[in-house]
């Protein structure tokens, strides 16, 4: 699992088109995001679920959640998702992790979110994974 977070974390970093957006900004879940003083827009990226399959062995189908937060707007959280989508939805094949093999990965699901209370604009993207560890 972790070799597929630090891919994810990678591939993110090294896009261009993501740098123009967030950065550096990438998280593990868990940071505590105070709209006064965060730098936006950011992402979050968080284990859901994880299941080692007994066929073929040693199969791992993961779910990993990335979450794009924003104070701008709606339309800037839909351009960091179709960016990300670009990147991972059908992504196959990376090797240079170790022994890590990612089969597969597509987006399972996204959900939009305005958090009214800290005027955040929140859209998650899980994107469903295969990979042989």
């Amino acid at each position: 699992m972790l070799t597929l977070l630090q891919n994810i974390t990678d591939t993110i970093l090294a896009d261009t088109t993501m740098q123009g957006f967030i950065s550096n900004r990438v998280y593990p879940e868990g940071i505590d995001i105070a709209p006064e003083t965060t730098l936006f827009p950011l992402l979050t990226i968080h284990s859901i679920s994880e299941v080692t399959l007994t066929n073929p062995p040693n199969e791992r189908e993961c779910l990993i959640q990335i979450s794009i937060w924003s104070r701008l707007s709606h339309l800037e959280t839909e351009q960091i998702a179709e960016q990300l989508l670009t990147l991972f939805n059908y992504q196959q094949f990376n090797t240079g992790y170790g022994t890590t093999i990612l089969r597969w990965q597509r987006e399972d699901m996204g959900n939009d979110q305005f958090e009214a209370d800290r005027r955040i604009w929140h859209k998650s993207i899980t994107i469903r994974c295969w990979a042989r560890s």
